[in-house]
């Protein structure tokens, strides 16, 4: 065990890819969330070697995208939460990308009403498409909700992917259109773990009064504890096993790998550094030389379109970098 990264920048949700690289969500971007005005920091989804190096960003989006997990496919599916539209407060799409962050697309929930929100998902071993997640609400209860199978295959637009509530094996799940969507439905779940297509590990909270605890869970309705502490919650329930992965899906290789100027395309402040540094070389010898010193030079202008920065933004302004330097404005 080792200590990553800087003080100032939260790493979570972390887990392994098939290569053994690591997937993880980060406030390292520095944007806020539109809404609380740059008071609370918003995540991406980054990836990095195992041991701490080549750490790179795979998302690039306005707010929030997060708990990142690998599917059986060996893809990384994660909760996007948009902040686009007029139905804004709806849209909390479960997303799928390779590892390598190409091929991001929404899987389920794009352009519903219902649910407001899918958090914590994770792919069934032995079951392609179908996907165990806590179906939420926006505002209300924070991320805890009902637990919900879904099959992406049958579809991805509200209740048509739903295979069934847990419990409520057999009962029909309704589309109910509400902001505080699951605020007084029990029990609440959070970070379910399927071990099967029927089995479930899952943190629960069974009523209003009692601890959240460790269950398991199954589509019969069936709710076992596991472990249960009248003084703590208990959360996260992970089983201690090696996970297999049917496949390895393609890695696109990243621009360092296939272009000559890869290393300036990555745009790291470092490398833009030096691009500067080069730029100012350059001119400085060609003014020296005179006439003679005329060579090719391709001058390249890095500007990178960030949204709101973090304590000092919000839904009006947004934050361009340039050779390192980050400017707001409105």
């Amino acid at each position: 065990m080792s200590r990553n990264r800087h003080g100032d920048v939260d790493d979570f949700d972390a887990c392994y890819l098939p290569d053994d690289r690591i997937v993880f969500a980060s406030t390292a971007s520095f944007h806020a969330v539109p809404c609380w005005h740059g008071k609370e920091r918003a995540c991406s989804i980054y990836m990095m070697n195992a041991d701490g190096t080549g750490v790179r960003q795979l998302c690039f989006d306005q707010d929030l995208d997060l708990h990142p997990a690998v599917l059986p496919t060996g893809q990384v599916i994660y909760s996007r939460w948009d902040y686009a539209g007029t139905m804004h407060i709806y849209l909390r799409p479960l997303m799928v990308m390779n590892p390598d962050g190409t091929g991001q697309r929404a899987v389920y929930g794009s352009n519903s009403y219902w649910p407001n929100a899918l958090y914590f998902p994770r792919g069934i071993p032995g079951a392609p498409g179908k996907i165990v997640a806590i179906v939420a609400g926006y505002h209300g209860v924070p991320r805890m909700g009902e637990l919900a199978l879904l099959d992406i295959t049958k579809g991805s637009y509200e209740t048509d992917g739903v295979v069934q509530r847990i419990p409520g094996r057999g009962k029909p799940v309704k589309p109910i259109i509400r902001d505080k969507l699951v605020d007084k439905s029990w029990p609440k779940f959070l970070h379910p773990y399927p071990l099967s297509d029927k089995y479930f590990l899952v943190s629960s909270q069974l009523s209003a009064k009692s601890p959240w605890g460790i269950y398991l869970v199954d589509v019969f309705d069936n709710i076992l504890p596991i472990h249960i502490s009248p003084r703590f919650d208990l959360f996260e329930p992970i089983p201690l096993r090696k996970t297999p992965c049917t496949h390895k899906p393609p890695v696109t290789p990243h621009f360092s790998q296939i272009l000559p100027i890869g290393d300036l395309i990555s745009c790291d402040r470092p490398t833009l550094a030096k691009v500067t540094n080069a730029m100012h070389s350059a001119r400085t010898n060609r003014r020296n030389c005179g006439s003679r010193g005329l060579f090719p030079l391709m001058v390249l202008s890095f500007l990178r379109a960030s949204y709101g920065c973090f304590s000092h933004s919000s839904v009006h302004r947004l934050s361009f970098e340039c050779a390192g330097n980050s400017h707001p404005f409105h």
